[in-house]
């Protein structure tokens, strides 16, 4: 039987790529429709549009997103009576399949189940860049489920896997691809990252490293 791990450095790679050069992600949250249409060709058309073309929705085989090929176009059709956050995320899980290039029709579970995760990582790292959460993390500030909530607007779920992923990161073993991102996202937002938490000067840094590590012990 093959084993499938799921190739975690390939998917951050390809999130990151599109983090530094989509013109649409330039603040949090972002337009999840325009950066698809900005990127791909791949169209969004909600169920309530299917109805209206005489699809039926349950052939899609899903209650929330998927992707298909349709009359020769690459669409992905969405539940828009879904929370706007569960939305959001379920577009971007299928755009990670289109840009992993996942095999949508196999019948293998092990290899369902890899992309699956391959999948929710891609979107949940364009959706809550891991760069910009270090990099507030690093100024000091509490990242916990509420903060994602709101700043990223992502549902409770998907805030709080994102926190038990970010617990698992070690600095110590970055690669130097990622350590380029890091500063090259960071930069790219600046904006951003100054009006949740300007940058402090080098004397409040030291100053204040009791209290920064207080808030990476509470990240829970």
């Amino acid at each position: 039987m093959e084993i499938y791990k799921p190739n975690f450095k390939q998917v951050y790679k390809l999130a990151n790529e599109i983090l530094l050069i989509s013109n649409t992600i330039s603040d949090f949250p972002f337009s999840v429709t325009k950066m698809i249409a900005e990127m791909t060709d791949i169209q969004c058309c909600s169920f309530k549009r299917v109805v209206g073309y005489g699809i039926n929705i349950k052939a899609l085989g899903s209650e929330s997103a998927v992707i298909a090929d349709y009359n020769g176009r690459c669409i992905i059709f969405y539940n828009e009576c879904e929370p706007e956050e569960r939305v959001r995320f379920s577009l971007l899980h299928e755009l990670g399949h289109y840009i992993l290039e996942h095999d949508l029709d196999t019948k293998d579970l092990k290899l369902y189940d890899k992309q699956e995760i391959e999948a929710n990582c891609f979107a949940a790292q364009l959706l809550m860049p891991e760069q910009i959460l270090l990099e507030l993390q690093h100024r000091g500030k509490r990242i916990d489920s509420s903060f994602l909530m709101c700043k990223f607007r992502v549902s409770k779920e998907a805030a709080t896997k994102r926190i038990d992923t970010m617990h698992k990161i070690n600095m110590d073993f970055r690669s130097k691809n990622k350590q380029d991102f890091d500063e090259w996202l960071t930069i790219k937002h600046s904006a951003f990252l100054d009006s949740v938490l300007p940058q402090k000067n080098s004397y409040d840094w030291f100053e204040n490293e009791y209290e920064r590590q207080r808030e990476r012990d509470n990240w829970f």
